[in-house]
């Protein structure tokens, strides 16, 4: 008999909140901050809703009819973290640095990443002009070496960094690009969350002591996080 009740979400992810609700890119942000804003609000002050379509020729391939729905020129995340006031980082290297994807998502923090689609494993191999469109995901988490990539699904994929870095090598000018949110954003729970994920529940007195004073001095400092991202609206 099947049982009804959903998988169990990986240990090592930094919320488990994923899917598409109308607009992927605009669940992706809404999800990487917490789940605070709704989907229409996030996409409304990332640009909304516009029109553009052009026909595209190039030697030696046939006519190329392009239909873009979401406001241009400015990309959807940036724009969206700048009118939600939540600081980021930008960052971009000839390779990838997983130490610093590794130390972002160790602190709780997610990272938007710009790949060719057709690189990744869950997508229909594109020809060569796949890597010139734009393709936005989320690092939501990873355990050692393996990633946790949110990309729009109702759960998390998980794929090796050797594979992902092809993918995120594999467009021009988002090779290697990462967005980090830095602000307050529900980092300070997110981290709480993950010490709880991670937390040996077979961990004898001295361990789950050292566990709860981590946990503690998280949420002593998450009064003062919340009064600064107050301020900022």
């Amino acid at each position: 008999m099947n049982d009804p009740r959903p998988a169990p979400l990986p240990a090592g992810l930094l919320h488990d909140d994923f899917g598409t609700g109308r607009h992927r890119e605009s669940s992706l942000v809404r999800h990487a901050l917490g789940s605070r804003h709704e989907e229409a609000l996030v996409a409304g002050l990332a640009g909304g809703i516009g029109f553009m379509y052009f026909v595209f020729e190039y030697a030696g391939r046939p006519p190329l009819p392009t239909i873009v729905a979401p406001a241009h020129p400015d990309p959807w995340v940036p724009a969206a973290l700048d009118r939600l006031r939540v600081p980021y980082e930008v960052g971009q290297s000839s390779r990838p640095r997983w130490d610093r994807v590794h130390a972002a998502l160790d602190a709780g923090r997610p990272v938007f990443c710009t790949v060719d689609r057709s690189g990744l494993p869950w997508h229909e191999a594109g020809d060569e002009m796949a890597g010139a469109d734009p393709y936005t995901v989320v690092l939501a988490g990873h355990t050692g070496d393996t990633l946790w990539v949110e990309d729009g699904d109702r759960e998390p994929h998980r794929i090796s960094e050797e594979e992902f870095g092809a993918a995120w090598s594999g467009h021009g000018k988002g090779r290697h690009r990462m967005i980090v949110p830095t602000g307050p954003s529900g980092g300070c729970w997110s981290a709480v969350a993950g010490l709880a994920r991670a937390a040996d529940p077979d961990a004898d007195a001295e361990a789950r002591g050292h566990l709860f004073d981590e946990c503690a001095a998280l949420v002593d400092s998450a009064p003062a996080l919340e009064r600064r991202a107050v301020t900022l609206f």
